[in-house]
């Protein structure tokens, strides 16, 4: 899971005389791809080095997020469980949430305005547990930023020539 993950550039045919590249992480993972591989995987190490074994993440209940998390969770042995915004019979029960429950991850309802204190639906559901790791609302933390900064080196070594517009 951690291992250096190279996406390749596709070159974009086109009349015009630019060049147009494209970085290709939609092609990382079938499950975990795009950002959100970049963004969970050092959340997943620090979560590791930290000795936990259950991440607690939120978002919608058509997130990509959720099912990246669920994902990478079920392949590294660790529990999941996600505070979904919404209550139950308001959420339809589709696709993005099927896959998180067939990756194991445990699902958790949550009123709108309860949704909006993450830290304390965390700590009330949580605090006790310290297996548990919180991981915010589509993996936005530090080592998500550092892991997507990885972008930039890896276009450096593709584009030797520079790069004028991102």
């Amino acid at each position: 899971m951690f291992a250096d993950i190279y996406s390749p550039l596709q070159r974009l045919k086109h009349h015009s005389r630019a060049q147009i590249l494209l970085k290709r992480d939609d092609l990382i993972d079938p499950y975990i791809s795009g950002n959100k591989w970049r963004k969970l995987k050092y959340v997943l190490k620090k979560a590791i080095e930290l000795n936990k074994v259950h991440l607690v993440t939120f978002g919608g209940a058509y997130s990509n997020h959720l099912v990246a998390t669920a994902a990478a969770c079920a392949r590294n042995g660790l529990k999941s469980t996600a505070f979904v915004r919404g209550d139950a019979a308001a959420c339809i029960e589709n696709e993005m949430l099927l896959l998180c429950r067939l990756f194991g991850m445990n699902l958790i309802f949550t009123d709108r305005e309860a949704y909006r204190n993450k830290p304390l639906l965390f700590t009330t559901h949580f605090g006790d547990d310290p297996e548990a790791y919180f991981v915010d609302e589509g993996g936005a933390s530090a080592e998500a930023v550092k892991g997507c900064s990885e972008i930039i080196s890896e276009l450096m070594l593709d584009c030797p020539d520079g790069i004028t517009h991102l």
